[in-house]
């Protein structure tokens, strides 16, 4: 779905701002408690590549610009996943990067 903006709504769910009743792990979403999995992930997609995020969103949203070269491109979604997924080689890949840049 094409996004102009994000909802206010939403912001809990980004924050994964859940609770544990009887087992279940719920999420509030306006006025309503639903089931939260650990698994679920919110991309949010724009075809304007002048997207304002508002202040109170941005510490939760990785933005990525798709009107950039193939390498940036692949570079933008490499930080993403190390950021994400393995925090500790981030250091390890940027050296990576700077010697590779020097090379060049």
């Amino acid at each position: 779905t094409d996004c102009e903006g994000m909802h206010s709504i939403l912001y809990p769910l980004m924050r994964r701002e859940v609770t544990v009743s009887g087992g279940r792990t719920m999420i509030e979403m306006g006025d309503r408690s639903v089931d939260f999995s650990d698994n679920f992930k919110l991309v949010v997609v724009s075809r304007s590549s002048e997207h304002d995020i508002a202040l109170s969103a941005k510490g939760f949203v990785s933005p990525v610009v798709f009107n950039m070269s193939r390498d940036a491109l692949e570079n933008e979604i490499l930080d993403l996943v190390v950021r994400n997924e393995i925090p500790e080689t981030e250091e390890r890949l940027e050296a990576v990067r700077v010697t590779e840049k020097s090379l060049r």
